[in-house]
């Protein structure tokens, strides 16, 4: 049977809790020990959503705070000079964020062509060390919950760097971080986890074409040093940049984005690049919030089945750009409710998509081609 992933769920909830939890913690109504115990509910009422959608493989690591690539430089000890003095601890953190009395915060950038904005990491002569185990601790937690669906996430190697400031030597910031990532892929592994979500989205951007050698070296050395870890070298928000290099990397997936980088990423499979790989398709948009026209993408997940080893079906990006869920939206023109596709409705998506590949009649499939087709014409459009 075909399998469904995601890439990461919205963190703010379908009421805001994510945010008003936060801003709680900042305004001193809640303590420490609160707020971690309401995000770990968070967390966990997530994963079970995604695992009561019939996701196959749940991302973990994807939950944050604040921003998944600040969690990740506190992880490394990527820490800006003006804060050493100061424990690495959740204050830290959020002074990192947002700044406190006597240091300005980490500067904010766009997250590729989103209107996400990560935090930006500030490299200084001190050596990256890991301060932490947190997404070890992470799918830990997880497995609790969703057992070996569990699939950690986190940004790899040269995309970190390259979205650095402060670094004078490339190659050498990468190598200074590979030891951590053999540890972090080391420890999962032993702790279950099958596939390893490993995102590169540097590799769709015209920069990404410096870092072809980069790509073939650090995944080498993942290969050589951790061949028990099943990473999947994933990319969104456009076409890979050099399919006929990037293909050979040692990997265990590819996961390429076939709604914003289609044309050049279904050339690259029709022409037999990944035709002995596993891909995970993304073939539901991940940004936008209209629900997905299924006879175009069912047609075109025949085309990748036959043209790859293996396929998983899942969203073109991240659900973290989308809102939560369409359920609440009680006031809507039902003809526009019924177009429209938030996160926990393309789960639905992908796994109504997946089971049409495999011959699985399901209604529901049906019901969405037909809201599909009505939308044109709705009312709300003639207002």
């Amino acid at each position: 049977m075909t399998r469904v992933s995601n890439l990461g769920y919205p963190r703010l909830g379908e009421q805001r809790e994510w945010k008003h939890l936060i801003e709680s913690y900042w305004a001193a109504k809640i303590s420490k020990e609160a707020l971690e115990k309401e995000a770990r509910a968070l967390r966990l009422s997530f994963l079970q959503k995604q695992a009561d959608a019939g996701v196959d493989l749940i991302p973990v690591g994807d939950f944050s705070l604040y921003d998944h690539i600040l969690d990740l430089s506190v992880q490394f000890g990527i820490i800006p000079k003006r804060f050493s003095d100061q424990d690495v601890d959740l204050d830290l953190y959020f002074a990192l964020a947002r700044g406190n009395k006597d240091n300005v915060a980490s500067s904010m950038k766009k997250w590729f062509n989103t209107n996400y904005h990560y935090i930006v990491p500030e490299w200084t002569k001190k050596r990256p060390q890991l301060t932490n185990s947190r997404l070890l601790d992470l799918y830990k937690e997880a497995r609790q919950v969703v057992g070996d669906r569990a699939k950690p996430v986190l940004t790899g190697p040269i995309t970190f760097v390259a979205l650095s400031s402060g670094v004078t030597a490339f190659t050498a910031a990468v190598k200074r971080l590979l030891p951590l990532y053999k540890q972090v892929f080391t420890e999962l592994v032993e702790a279950g986890a099958t596939y390893i979500q490993v995102d590169e989205p540097i590799f769709v951007t015209d920069e990404g074409a410096d870092y072809l050698e980069a790509a073939k070296a650090v995944y080498g050395y993942f290969a050589k040093q951790v061949p028990e870890a099943k990473l999947v070298f994933q990319t969104c928000f456009e076409a890979l940049i050099d399919a006929e290099e990037l293909s050979d990397i040692p990997v265990a997936a590819f996961g390429l984005d076939f709604v914003h980088g289609l044309e050049e990423n279904l050339e690259a499979v029709k022409a037999g690049l990944f035709k002995d790989k596993e891909v995970f398709a993304g073939v539901v948009d991940g940004r936008n919030v209209w629900e997905s026209d299924f006879q175009e993408t069912s047609k075109l997940l025949e085309v990748l089945a036959d043209n790859t080893a293996s396929l998983v079906v899942q969203p073109s990006c991240s659900l973290l750009h989308v809102p939560v869920t369409t359920k609440n939206e009680t006031d809507l023109d039902p003809g526009l409710k019924n177009g429209l596709a938030f996160a926990d409705e393309k789960l639905e998506e992908i796994k109504l998509l997946a089971e049409h590949l495999d011959g699985v009649a399901n209604p529901r499939y049906d019901e969405h081609v037909a809201a599909y087709d009505a939308l044109p014409a709705a009312a709300f459009r003639n207002v």
